[in-house]
């Protein structure tokens, strides 16, 4: 038989909302920076050591930040209404009381479906941490 640990929920909610106050963000903010170049330099050559190289690592994070973006974005489309939730509190910003006038809900059942759609994310996005 299959032993699966129980998840710790108080920890995994937490784990998530850090993750869309903190990490998203930085990679929203990654993802749009791998466009931005310093001024160009018409001799051909870099003007400092190591700027090529610097600038294919920036290319190289922003894609990888666009990737982890996009598997976000998947999963809170997958995720119905929690999903919804999420993307109008931590992607367009509303606080919780436009979030309760738009969608008709309490206060307390408001933080209660966000609680849940946080869970429900840091399972799918592997962020869950578990009991042991």
């Amino acid at each position: 038989m299959l032993y699966m640990p129980a998840i710790n929920e108080k920890a995994s909610i937490k784990r998530a909302r850090e993750f869309f106050r903190d990490e998203l963000p930085k990679l929203q903010q990654l993802s749009a920076s791998r466009f931005s170049y310093p001024g160009v330099n018409l001799s051909g050559m870099p003007s400092k050591k190591g700027y090529n190289d610097y600038s294919e690592y920036k290319q190289v994070e922003g894609v990888d930040a666009v990737g982890i973006i996009e598997d976000v974005e998947e999963i809170l489309d997958i995720m119905g209404e929690a999903g919804n939730i999420l993307k109008m509190k931590y992607i367009k910003g509303l606080g919780l009381y436009a979030l309760c006038e738009r969608l008709g809900y309490s206060r307390s059942y408001m933080c209660e479906l966000t609680n849940k759609a946080l869970l429900e994310f840091a399972i799918r996005f592997n962020l869950a941490i578990y009991e042991e």
